[in-house]
């Protein structure tokens, strides 16, 4: 246990007992080393001044970040308060780069109705965008603001071309070599069954993911239908929507699949279909089309033409399940010339019928907004080769604030070489803070020709603790017990404790002459389990201002701490 009731009067001893020093020196050095210290168990303010930080060896007046200003502070405390004994406590004020922390807004369901919407979810960036403006209308230029929010997912049709091929055979040569071997031979992907160079669906879709955020970036928001060659015996086109969930790439299941009819599609329909309509189906199967002429003797009225996709989809989608989608993309002949048509269906009941109903993919996404030059939008991210590559980094992240502001920086010139003054951007970087790396926001305003970084500084505090002779950033909280306080303890052991807690309930303190130091943490458990510090996790650190009689009433602190079995324990 500590008690430091008479801190200040040891210091002043020890002082005194200083052979030959003149008493005002010592008054001198009391006044200059020392701070008044009140013996109310609070910390002993102090705020760093210019020399201050000129002594730590920092070039501008405040700290790169709060993890800097933990390592750093505890050799200036050794030096200012040379007197302090353990269990003191220093709250230190000082500046430090915040590097622009977003603030945290998650959309609920009577958002989405302000805004004007039927949906819970935004239709698109715009009405995001729209939002911000409206909710965050009081922002100053460089804010940001962490958005949770539902937002409709735009679908991108995309056909790979050769390129693709030969990128995904070369990044996934060592992973699927036989695979890869083919692909980059054909120009397709072998999907025949027990082909030793087979690709299975997931290893089709790792592919197009790896094409995908070559060619577009990973992002929520959008999926991709995605056309590609393959091989089951003959050349076919297939297709396969895909979207970025959780770090990977998967199937997108409810986006239609694409299908155009082949010539063998159309032979097959004069086949299934020549008793039924014997003429339209002998025409389709010549000319490979649907005659929509009216007055014609090969007219396919739409019924029809239903009926023949069914059964092209059937053979082709035989393990199809209801709620399927498809595109069919398909020839008719209107007259004069031949043209493509298109239509979408969907599987229910086990048959294929139009479907009306717009498909509509809802993304759930979080991403930091910053507001630029009046307008909600994403900060700039840095591409993770640039680090080394082009900032000469060791690692794919910057460990210095002031490396990032230059290197961002010159980037930035190159970036934008037509930037105007005043110009202003919002940059998000990887920076290691001395435990793990973390994203940081920077903001940059385009200044006599050149982007210049603006750091963000503000003042903070931060509690250092004195323990075992070390200054340690301390998470220490300061309790003056209350009369109710005392009241309370003697009423939960006035059966336990009789004469100590009728002492306790006429005079408002603890007798020291009576209570021992076990019962006296009984009390303080009380106290703390009780009113004070119910849901305090483990490790949290406090120290009481207590009234005690020990020949007279004094004020005595009392440092504890919680322990893993959720009692507390007095310090050291």
């Amino acid at each position: 246990m500590k008690n430091f009731i008479y801190l200040w009067v040891f210091a002043l001893l020890s002082l005194a007992t200083v052979g030959c020093e003149p008493l005002e020196d010592i008054n001198e050095e009391l006044e200059a080393n020392a701070p008044e210290f009140n013996n109310d168990g609070n910390a002993v303010p102090y705020t760093l001044t210019e020399d201050d930080y000129s002594d730590l060896k920092l070039d501008d007046n405040y700290f790169n970040d709060e993890d800097e200003a933990r390592a750093l502070i505890p050799a200036l405390l050794e030096q200012q308060f040379p007197i302090l004994g353990n269990g003191s406590l220093v709250e230190v004020t000082f500046m430090v780069n915040d590097t622009l922390e977003p603030s945290f807004y998650t959309v609920v369901e009577a958002d989405y109705s302000a805004a004007g919407l039927e949906t819970d979810y935004f239709p698109n960036f715009a009405s995001v965008q729209g939002f911000l403006e409206d909710e965050f209308s009081q922002s100053l230029e460089g804010d940001l603001v962490e958005l949770s929010y539902r937002v409709q997912a735009e679908v991108i049709e995309y056909e790979l071309v050769d390129a693709d091929y030969s990128f995904a055979a070369t990044e996934l040569e060592d992973e699927y070599p036989a695979q890869a071997s083919n692909l980059a031979r054909f120009g397709n992907f072998n999907i025949q069954n027990n082909s030793s160079s087979a690709w299975s669906l997931d290893q089709i879709v790792e592919a197009i993911g790896l094409i995908i955020d070559e060619n577009f970036g990973n992002d929520e928001t959008k999926v991709y239908n995605v056309s590609y060659n393959a091989y089951d015996g003959s050349d076919v086109n297939r297709n396969v929507g895909v979207r970025f969930v959780d770090g990977e790439y998967v199937v997108e299941s409810s986006l239609a699949t694409s299908y155009t009819l082949s010539e063998s599609d159309y032979d097959l329909i004069g086949v299934e279909l020549a008793s039924d309509y014997p003429g339209p189906a002998a025409n389709a199967a010549r000319f490979s089309s649907f005659d929509i002429r009216e007055t014609s003797g090969n007219y396919w009225r739409p019924e029809a033409i239903l009926e023949a996709f069914n059964v092209v989809l059937k053979d082709q989608f035989p393990s199809a399940v209801d709620g399927s989608k498809f595109n069919i993309t398909y020839a008719e002949f209107p007259g004069g010339a031949t043209r493509e048509a298109n239509i979408s269906l969907i599987k229910d009941s086990g048959n294929f019928v139009e479907d009306n109903e717009p498909t509509i993919i809802v993304a759930d996404v979080t991403r930091v907004f910053s507001l630029t030059e009046g307008e909600w939008n994403r900060p700039l991210e840095l591409d993770s080769s640039l680090y080394q590559n082009e900032f000469g980094q060791r690692f794919s992240n910057f460990g210095d604030l002031e490396d990032a502001g230059y290197f961002i920086g010159l980037y930035l010139d190159q970036l934008f070489p037509y930037a105007q003054p005043g110009d202003y951007k919002s940059v998000a970087f990887r920076y290691y803070n001395g435990s793990r790396t973390v994203t940081k926001y920077g903001r940059f305003e385009f200044i006599n020709g050149s982007f210049k970084y603006l750091p963000e500084v503000i003042e903070t505090k931060l509690q250092f603790g004195k323990e075992d002779g070390e200054w340690l950033p301390d998470n220490t909280i300061v309790y003056v017990l209350a009369a109710s306080d005392y009241d309370y303890v003697a009423d939960q052991l006035g059966a336990k404790y009789p004469s100590e807690t009728a002492n306790l309930s006429q005079y408002g303190n603890f007798n020291t002459f009576s209570w021992d130091d076990a019962e006296l943490l009984e009390a303080f458990n009380i106290i703390l389990v009780d009113i004070v510090a119910p849901n305090a996790e483990v490790g949290q650190k406090y120290q009481l201002v207590v009234s005690i009689y020990n020949g007279s009433t004094v004020n005595a602190n009392y440092a504890l701490i919680k322990t893993e079995d959720g009692s507390w324990k007095y310090q050291g």
